[in-house]
């Protein structure tokens, strides 16, 4: 497979480039992490915006996020011309329920996004803003913009209990059986002390009052049988549990298999996520699913407009970069997935065929909001440490994406719910790309992210410790504007500040700041091929501003060949 470069957006890695005359010289290079600024659309139809109480939503998205404001009359293709000038990196559709249709979601918002420049995949993280009612959408909007997501519940044992620093996974298929996954442990252990009917139970965890921590659910995870007004809790027949099920405006309870009904009400921020259920994410009326899961405390919600099969796609893309081998948000995470999710289509790469739920599944809620995994506590491993690395450069910035597998493992589509190809979101946006170098089957470098096509099936596991990268020069721009970008310096991390002289032609000094506490530093030199030069330092060291000499030597003492070479800082 060749290697590709699309669109022109940017992102971040770990490396420095330059030419030189007779000896190897070094550029700064700066880790990067997290957005620096972004552009916020809101879309709204005319009608939606003259409604006073949907217009105070979308005011109180503009003011929240600094956000522009587009309005169409009939369809939102209408705007398309002037979000595409816009460039913004978050898209909010805010609807009332009568236009969230699953005709919008497949056949208008989807392509919309895909049409805003000239590459094949999403332009921008993106959500749909609704409710029952609109203060259901307005209470959204006035919420938090970071969201901690420790607490796993889930109705299905498919949930990944173990990758979260606490939580319960029910089993919908045997009675009585759940996963318990207790904050200082690395994996859940199987339980059959539950209830035979789960309904009440799980109510009751999702509503605060009896979580065997003592903590709220942060995110609750469902599959088997749905629609766009039911959950069916028990797989494949109802056997002896009950349903979850939603009404009226936005009402939504459990319905026992024997008992009185029970309302779900919880004032918690959290995620809701059908994983593995038909047409949860339909939206015909306020009495569906989603508008009461919304009304009920779901911040975020995600689900299929379509019918889900065994050979579904798009959810086991967003698990796998929200909790399996990433940890973004889950708004990035639904986004990064449906960018894998085209490229195999494309590519006729995903090991399955053809997946049917292209288009087929909605986020809710406000695509902003920072939602994620914490990186501290213990769980089970994430599949790779990945970097992203920036060099400044004279004209063109030098950009690294790489990988470092943490176990054995297959990083690439492993079923419909597993993992899939590496793939990094900038924080920046780039264009005229070239690729320098790359060790990946595939490196795609669209504008806004790169994605590196390095495993797939009938492969063996690439062993821990394994590397792939790609390498990149590219023009990088703030967010909307053409200067290149000046990267911020982050607190808490190591930060290469400077080579000089640079280009050189005996030796040169590279400077570096260290924050936080004491820690294990590597800085270690490599060339164009990725082989080790030098290590120039693998030490404990105190934080504040440190340097390092380089002569142009690798580690026997002879002197290297002129060229570009590249420096590597690592910290923990």
């Amino acid at each position: 497979m060749k290697n590709t470069v699309l669109g022109n957006r940017a992102v971040a890695i770990v490396i420095l480039i330059a030419t030189m005359l007779t000896l190897p010289g070094l550029l700064q290079a700066q880790i990067v992490n997290g957005d620096q600024e972004y552009r916020y659309a809101i879309i709204v139809s005319n009608a939606t915006n003259a409604d006073s109480g949907w217009a105070e939503v979308v005011n109180a998205l503009a003011s929240k996020h600094s956000g522009q404001i587009f309005t169409y009359s009939s369809d939102i293709s209408e705007t398309q011309a002037q979000v595409a000038s816009y460039a913004p990196d978050y898209i909010a559709f805010v609807c009332r329920v009568s236009e969230t249709s699953p005709s919008f979601v497949q056949s208008h918002a989807w392509p919309y996004m895909r049409a805003l420049d000239s590459d094949p995949f999403v332009d921008a993280v993106w959500g749909i803003v609704t409710g029952a009612e609109a203060s259901d959408a307005l209470k959204i909007m006035t919420g938090p913009t970071q969201m901690t997501i420790s607490t796993m519940l889930g109705g299905t044992s498919s949930c990944n209990v173990s990758n979260f620093p606490q939580g319960i996974g029910t089993n919908e298929a045997t009675y009585g059986r759940y996963y318990l996954k207790h904050p200082d442990s690395v994996k859940a252990y199987t339980c059959d002390d539950g209830p035979t009917d789960r309904t009440n139970w799980l109510v009751d965890m999702i509503n605060g009052d009896s979580l065997i921590f003592g903590d709220t659910v942060d995110i609750f995870v469902t599959s088997g049988h749905g629609n766009y007004n039911i959950w069916q809790m028990h797989y494949p027949s109802s056997g002896n549990e009950g349903y979850f099920r939603s009404n009226g405006m936005g009402h939504l309870y459990g319905d026992p298999h024997s008992g009185p009904d029970v309302d779900i009400i919880s004032a918690h921020p959290k995620i809701y996520f059908a994983l593995g259920n038909c047409l949860i994410g339909k939206i015909i009326s306020a009495g569906c699913m989603i508008p009461a899961w919304i009304h009920s405390g779901a911040y975020l919600s995600t689900g299929y407009v379509i019918s889900e099969g065994q050979y579904s796609y798009q959810h086991g893309a967003t698990k796998a970069y929200f909790c399996l081998q990433d940890h973004y948000s889950w708004p990035k995470a639904f986004f990064l997935g449906n960018a894998v999710f085209k490229f195999d289509l494309d590519n006729h790469t995903p090991g399955i065929g053809s997946p049917p739920d292209f288009n087929g599944s909605a986020m809710y809620g406000d695509p902003a909001i920072d939602a994620r995994v914490p990186d501290e506590g213990t769980y089970d491993t994430l599949l790779y440490a990945k970097e992203l690395i920036v060099s400044p450069g004279y004209d063109r910035d030098t950009i690294t994406f790489r990988i470092t597998m943490n176990k054995n493992g297959r990083p690439g589509y492993t079923s419909k719910w597993g993992y899939r190809s590496p793939i990094v979101l900038f924080p920046f946006r780039v264009d005229s790309v070239e690729i320098l170098s790359t060790n990946a089957d595939t490196a795609v470098i669209a504008d806004n992210f790169a994605l590196m096509y390095i495993w797939h099936q009938g492969q063996p596991d690439l062993p821990q410790g394994t590397e792939r990268y790609v390498t990149f020069v590219a023009v990088r721009h703030h967010v909307g504007v053409t200067e290149p970008a000046t990267l911020p310096q982050l607190p808490g991390i190591a930060t290469l500040i400077s080579t000089s002289p640079n280009p050189f032609s005996d030796r040169t000094t590279i400077r570096y700041n260290l924050t936080g506490s004491e820690t294990r530093v590597s800085l270690k030199v490599f060339d164009r091929s990725g082989r080790l030069a030098k290590t120039l330092v693998d030490q404990e060291l105190r934080p504040g501003i440190h340097t390092a000499v380089w002569e142009g030597r690798n580690d026997a003492g002879q002197n290297l060949a002129a060229g570009v070479y590249f420096c590597r800082l690592r910290v923990g």
